[in-house]
């Protein structure tokens, strides 16, 4: 990503490239959880796993995840729209990125997926793109 705003790269090649990289980590995180589930119970040596605790526990976990993301992209929306000033904005966007990781690390789901489905939701719904410009000017330091 900060490549591409490095060299302001643009077109249809680098915004089907972006897509597929998200689609690939959401994938990966997704299938991850589910094999960590089938895993889990195998390798703690629980006798009587049922089939609910393999497979049923990990999709509860990402649809709760994906809830959580759901919740925290459209309030990051509508609370974005009472920042005044660029500085006041930033503080909103790390605050609830920050809020969003911990309510899903309290519940015990990926924070990552949670995070993800957030910022799926925000940049498709989200009307102005100012959240993601005052992100963008402290990016090298995240990346750092």
């Amino acid at each position: 990503m900060a490549i591409i705003h490095e060299y302001r790269a643009s077109g249809p090649l680098t915004t089907t490239l972006l897509a597929v990289v998200a689609l690939d980590d959401a994938v990966a995180v997704i299938a991850f959880a589910i094999a960590f589930g089938i895993c889990q119970p195998l390798v703690s040596g629980a006798g009587g796993i049922s089939f609910y605790q393999m497979l049923g526990v990990p999709f509860l976990h990402i649809a709760e995840a994906i809830a959580i993301g759901i919740l925290f992209g459209f309030a990051l929306i509508y609370i974005a729209k009472l920042a005044k000033t660029p500085d006041l904005l930033l503080v909103i966007v790390f605050g609830m990125i920050m809020l969003c990781d911990g309510v899903a690390e309290l519940l015990g789901i990926s924070a990552i997926l949670a995070n993800m489905v957030a910022g799926f939701i925000v940049m498709n719904k989200a009307r102005k793109r100012e959240m993601f410009l005052v992100v963008e000017r402290i990016e090298n330091v995240i990346y750092a």
